[in-house]
This record gives C-alpha cells, sequence and structure tokens, in this order.
C-alpha cells in the first residue's frame, strides 16, 4: 500500500510522492540571467551520486542504489551510466551501463578517455577501449583501508590549478596508498 511507515511505526499519511523532474525544475528560483534545463532524470538514471562529462558532450553519471551501507551479500549495485544526447536537442536519450558491480562508488572525475572513481576501498580508473559503450579497463590507482560508512572514504577527485588531482579525506583519516603495479 501507499500508506508508509517510519522506523517507530508511526504512519507517515498522507504519504508525499516525490515531485516530477517537471514540476521539480519549476520550483528552483534562479538569480540572474541564468537557465535551468533538465539534462537527465529517471528511467535513465537512478540514485546519482556524481555526474562527469567529456568532451564529446557525454555524460557519466555515477549511481549508488544501495545507499547508506553496502550489500551484505551478493552483487554490488554501484554503477556508472554513460548517456548521450543522439538528437542533439540538449536532453540525453540514450543510458548504457558503462561499469557495474562497483563497491559503493561516491565521486568521479574524466580523464585521460576514462573515468575515475572512488569507492569503498580504492579508487579506480576505467575506460572503454573499444568504443562499445561498456568500460573493459579497470585499473586500481589508490588502496585504502574501507570506511565505517561511505561518507568517511577518499572522495572527491579534483583538478587542482597545479594540474594534480586532490581528493578529499573525510574523518577516516586513512592512509592512501599508490598502486605501482
Amino acid at each position: 500500500s501507499d500508506t508508509g511507515y517510519s522506523a517507530s511505526g508511526e504512519s507517515l499519511l498522507p504519504r508525499k510522492f516525490p515531485w516530477s523532474p517537471e514540476k521539480q525544475k519549476e520550483a528552483f528560483k534562479i538569480d540572474g540571467d541564468y537557465e535551468l534545463q533538465l539534462v537527465a532524470s529517471e528511467p535513465l538514471i537512478q540514485d546519482p551520486v556524481d555526474v562527469a562529462w567529456d568532451e564529446k558532450g557525454q555524460m557519466f553519471v555515477a549511481q549508488m542504489s544501495h545507499y547508506p551501507l553496502p550489500t551484505a551479500t551478493g552483487k554490488r549495485l554501484s554503477q556508472i551510466r554513460l548517456l548521450k544526447d543522439t538528437n542533439n536537442d540538449g536532453v540525453m536519450d540514450k543510458s548504457f551501463i558503462w561499469a557495474e558491480d562497483l563497491d559503493q562508488i561516491q565521486n568521479i572525475l574524466y580523464m585521460n578517455g576514462g573515468i575515475l572513481a572512488t569507492t569503498w576501498d580504492k579508487t579506480i580508473f576505467l575506460k572503454d577501449s573499444n568504443g562499445d559503450n561498456k568500460a573493459d579497463i579497470q585499473e586500481v590507482v589508490l588502496k585504502y583501508p574501507p570506511a565505517q560508512h561511505n561518507q568517511l572514504m577518499p572522495s572527491s577527485p579534483h583538478w587542482g590549478i597545479d594540474n594534480q588531482i586532490y581528493f578529499n579525506n573525510g574523518l577516516n583519516l586513512s592512509m592512501l596508498t599508490v598502486n605501482d603495479t
């Protein structure tokens, strides 16, 4: 049913359903001479946590479907989707599972023709080397002890003005180890 209950068992009636993407867009108040456009929404993506763009205008979306905790067994649910605008209208209309079975993906950064992705216990570089819209190269770049919670793990890779990539280390204070293999 659509009644909904809180963790304490208290009813959440009347249940409020999420707004449509169009209604959400209308609710934004934009200051200045800016424009807000809807580029992607469900069903092309679900549970997005980060976005990166490549030089072709393709959109990579990190999805963490098992937030806040990883699955105990079975397939890991984090993935990266590749979205494309095939009719050049500014709205994504094709979605591909570009990388899957990732462990608690949190952030992504486009670089060197691929994606640098932070996960539960490592940062990996993924790349599609044969153009089939699926990452077929996966290399571990950094390793670190798994965080007690995904909000504590290294995250947010970004370019510095010195052309180096920097990370936030969360509160885990873990030692990052460069994978030299």
